[in-house]
């Protein structure tokens, strides 16, 4: 599932080849759009390194505030999913969710959401459970993980 429909797709697949927006499409592609346009949106940024810092910078902000929504709807999976692919935006998107803050009302701590995803790795809705395994390697959460992992009494 993309974030982004198909004309804001195709709209900002165009811009990757305008330098003064090709930070900024490549950046909506990493957090709305498929896979593949995703890889494309790297491949046409990593040749140029300040437009390349300049997106790593851009990822890592736009994980200081997590949503209720965006955890509920599946985003954040995505966002996960989507910055598997690439080593660096992987890292960063799991350091950046391991330091979410709380900003109020319908967002999440780092604390509310360990608590939430493991509750959902151990529920029986196989979505939200490989959801949840998903974002727990991400953030790199070994204590969560271990708790998983041993026998329930």
């Amino acid at each position: 599932m993309d974030g982004v429909d198909a004309d804001a797709t195709a709209a900002l697949v165009l811009l990757l080849d305008d330098a003064t927006a090709r930070t900024c499409a490549a950046l909506a592609l990493l957090l709305g759009g498929s896979e593949p346009n995703a890889a494309l949106a790297v491949a046409k940024v990593e040749p140029f390194e300040a437009e390349l810092r300049d997106l790593k910078t851009e990822l890592a902000q736009s994980f200081e505030v997590l949503t209720t929504r965006a955890y509920e709807d599946g985003s954040a999976a995505r966002w996960v999913a989507l910055a598997d692919r690439t080593p660096w935006a992987r890292q960063i998107v799991g350091h950046a969710l391991a330091r979410v803050e709380y900003r109020g009302p319908r967002t999440l701590s780092r604390v509310l959401l360990r608590a939430r995803l493991y509750a959902d790795a151990r529920s029986a809705t196989p979505t939200k459970k490989r959801d949840a395994f998903l974002l727990l390697h991400a953030m790199n959460e070994r204590g969560v993980l271990a708790a998983l992992a041993a026998p329930v009494r």
